[in-house]
């Protein structure tokens, strides 16, 4: 690997771990909100089939955390 490969290896590595620590609110809400719909979403068990939750008029639409 050539030192210019090397450099722009490091370079992309520490963006990346920069980004990583240096969240926005945002993206910790986006977190939140993830976890709670995976862990305690009730409305997963009112439809029949998954892709149903994400239709138009589906429960997950009418869900306070879509506004976040």
């Amino acid at each position: 690997m050539t030192k210019e490969l090397q450099n722009t290896k490091k370079l992309t590595e520490d963006t990346k771990e920069e980004h990583e620590k240096s969240k926005t609110i945002t993206d910790i809400l986006e977190e939140i909100k993830q976890e709670m719909c995976d862990e305690y979403c009730k409305y997963p068990t009112l439809v029949d089939d998954r892709e149903d939750l994400f239709a138009d008029d589906s429960p997950c639409m009418k869900c306070p955390l879509t506004r976040l």
